[in-house]
């Protein structure tokens, strides 16, 4: 896997394994969707460095402001929006119009599969992470987790069931 200098820093920290544990903030109603498995494939204009048996955290955005749970990364697919939306179109979660509207504008179009979905059972709030990681920004995308991130978040558990076989 090529890394940008920029994830450099943060692979090295990460699990011994070389999995890349990804934070994505998704609006409440699309991970609500996630979880339930109705939506198995997030959709982004920038490609993550992240690839299949990576580890996805879902974040519900404001207003609910939680960590609501984790999956395994089956496939990450970058092409433009025309030719992603036939891989899409009956697991994304949107329609056509809004689709092309997330997508306007856009050269490039990535789809995140997600398989082995884990919903937290309590989940994690914000105020919770923040006393956790003291300073923590959700990110607006996406962002990577250090291991001592995750330790910290008391995830190391779940992570390891997600990834066990």
């Amino acid at each position: 896997m090529k890394l940008s200098s920029k994830s450099t820093n943060v692979v090295s920290e990460l699990a011994s394994d070389d999995r890349l544990t990804l934070w994505l903030s998704i609006k409440p109603t699309f991970a609500g969707l996630i979880t339930s498995g109705e939506k198995t494939v997030e959709l982004r204009r920038t490609k993550p460095s992240a690839s299949a048996g990576d580890i996805a955290l879902i974040y519900a955005s404001s207003p609910e402001r939680s960590l609501v749970g984790a999956a395994v990364i089956a496939c990450v697919l970058c092409l433009t929006p025309t030719e992603l939306w036939p891989h899409v179109k009956d697991c994304a979660g949107v329609d056509r119009q809004q689709f092309d509207d997330y997508f306007e504008g856009a050269s490039t179009a990535v789809g995140i599969w997600f398989e082995d979905v884990h919903v937290l059972q309590k989940p994690i709030t914000l105020a919770k992470v923040r006393n956790k990681l003291p300073g923590f920004h959700p990110p607006q995308t996406y962002r990577y987790l250090t291991q001592r991130n995750i330790r910290s978040l008391g995830l190391s558990s779940c992570l390891n069931e997600l990834t066990a076989f």
